[in-house]
């Protein structure tokens, strides 16, 4: 690079100059803000070679080593983009995103309601929450294993996720895993042994049965109406012995979209107590029913394990989910 080709960068990077030592935090930070502000206001445009690391160190009264590191660190956010013998050079800006294909029915009229999934996904949220954790301070933390899934943070979100279905929980008693069907099958591969019988709805989650199958659980099914399972079918199930779990969804049942009311909770809630039974209650669509009746999670907490998720009420592909258990 030549002496005047730097001249013309270094002009341009005044700003850096003048302001870098009255920012707060460490100077080579300071100089990835000045960099990045520079950017985004066309003083410095794309595909601008940067002066080398000795070069700008002097200019801004700085060690080679900031230098660096601040290369480093602009390079780590996307701003630039180092070229072995060529040097540093300022990255053009990210495509922008297609939009995402619309649920829209298909040619002959019929609309696919196998997979369900958010009808309108809020993206500049969700952008605006992924590039938070893209410039995380130590965002390596957060890709390892062991990266505090399990931490008094992590489990007061979960608790505070759990909330807005109407009841409260302790955090300590929230277990973070990864969606729904995740939770199912920690759930029941808790409270059941292979060979086990598991009680359901007649009608219910299909992602149960294929859980059932691999942990090699039966499945029996019990009578529902059109307030949701049949109270006198637990009962009678419970009393014969044939299994001591269940598994239900109360509110927005999937596929029936039924939600129990609250004397029918009330009771089935008594017989569990009366078994000494525990219930899987699954809850993925109670964000949905803005005044549904208290969960059973709330009723019997201590023989209820409650489950609920992130991929229905955000985004499919957002693998975050909650377990609240005794």
């Amino acid at each position: 690079m030549t002496e005047t080709a730097v001249n013309d960068i270094i002009a341009t990077m005044s700003f850096w100059i003048q302001n870098i030592a009255n920012r707060p935090g460490p100077r080579y930070k300071a100089i990835v803000a000045a960099l990045a502000e520079d950017i985004a206001a066309g003083r410095i445009a794309h595909g601008t070679k940067l002066p080398p690391h000795r070069e700008l160190a002097y200019r801004l009264k700085v060690t080679i080593g900031t230098i660096a590191r601040a290369y480093g660190e602009a390079e780590r956010q996307g701003l630039v983009s180092g070229e072995v013998g060529r040097g540093t050079f300022v990255r053009p800006p990210p495509p922008a995103a297609e939009p995402l294909p619309a649920h829209k029915p298909k040619a002959d009229g019929t609309i696919d309601m196998s997979v369900n999934r958010p009808a309108v996904l809020d993206v500049p949220a969700l952008a605006a929450a992924f590039e938070a954790v893209a410039r995380h301070a130590d965002l390596a933390s957060l890709m390892s294993y062991g990266s505090g899934a399990h931490d008094a943070r992590t489990r007061a979100v979960g608790a505070s996720w759990i909330a807005r279905d109407g009841f409260e929980v302790a955090p300590e008693r929230v277990i973070p895993n990864t969606g729904g069907q995740s939770g199912i099958f920690a759930s029941v591969a808790a409270l059941t042994r292979p060979g086990d019988t598991l009680l359901c709805e007649e009608l219910t989650y299909p992602g149960l049965k294929n859980a059932a199958a691999l942990l090699e659980r039966r499945l029996e099914p019990l009578s529902m109406d059109e307030h949701g399972l049949v109270p006198a079918a637990l009962d009678r199930a419970l009393a014969e012995g044939r299994s001591r779990v269940l598994y239900l969804m109360p509110t927005v049942h999937n596929p029936t979209t039924i939600t129990m009311p609250e004397a029918r909770r009330e009771e089935i809630a008594r017989i569990l107590v009366r078994h000494d039974a525990w219930v899987i209650e699954d809850g993925l669509y109670a964000f949905l029913h803005q005044h549904a009746p208290l969960p059973l999670a709330a009723r019997v907490p201590e023989r209820t394990v409650y489950l609920t998720s992130l991929s229905k009420a955000v985004a499919p592909a957002l693998r975050i989910g909650y377990a609240a258990a005794p």
